[in-house]
This record gives C-alpha cells, structure tokens and sequence, in this order.
C-alpha cells in the first residue's frame, strides 16, 4: 500500500492476469495499531509496467500500481479507518 485515505487506497503488486478484476476484497492493516479493516472497493485505475520476464504460460509479467476507491464496509471500520487517517496526518505536521 503506497497511499491511504477514508475514500480510498493505491497499493502497488505483480500483475496477475488471473485474479486481476475491476472490484476487489481487501484486508487492511492499520500500521501502529492492532487492527485489520475489510473492505469491498472499487479499481479506478491501474497502470502498468513491463517487469521482464514471462509468467509459466508465456505472458509477459507487469507491475501494476492501482487506485482503489473503499465502497463497502462495516460503518465502524469506516470510522475507524477515518480516524486513523486523520491522527496520522496530525502526527505527521506536529513532527
């Protein structure tokens, strides 16, 4: 995960053609604190870059950097998630 926000998420990972989709489940971990949020989202957008090499069955492999938008989960993972976010960027200007 490269940005995290309440709305949404870009993460970074190897292309799978396989599994690639346009909504995906999501565990999210929240750094510093011992809690997981889960989360239906949708894929924005998602760009690719040749890595080098080919996958077993003769594709080329990509990197993939997407944009993520959270549409579904628990209101108190969404407040939670909120929450954190704001006490992140806090900490952050205080230092």
């Amino acid at each position: 995960m490269l940005d995290l926000s309440a709305l949404g998420l870009r993460i970074e990972r190897p292309f799978d053609p396989d599994s690639a989709s346009p909504v995906v489940q999501l565990e999210i971990e929240l750094p510093g604190i011992d809690e997981i949020v889960w989360a239906r989202g949708d894929v924005t957008f998602a760009n690719l870059t040749p890595m080098g090499g080919v996958h077993p069955n003769g594709q080329p492999r990509f990197w993939c950097r997407a944009g993520v938008r959270l549409r579904r989960m628990a209101s108190s993972e969404r407040r939670l998630l909120r929450d954190y976010v704001i006490e992140t960027r806090r900490a952050r200007r205080a230092s």
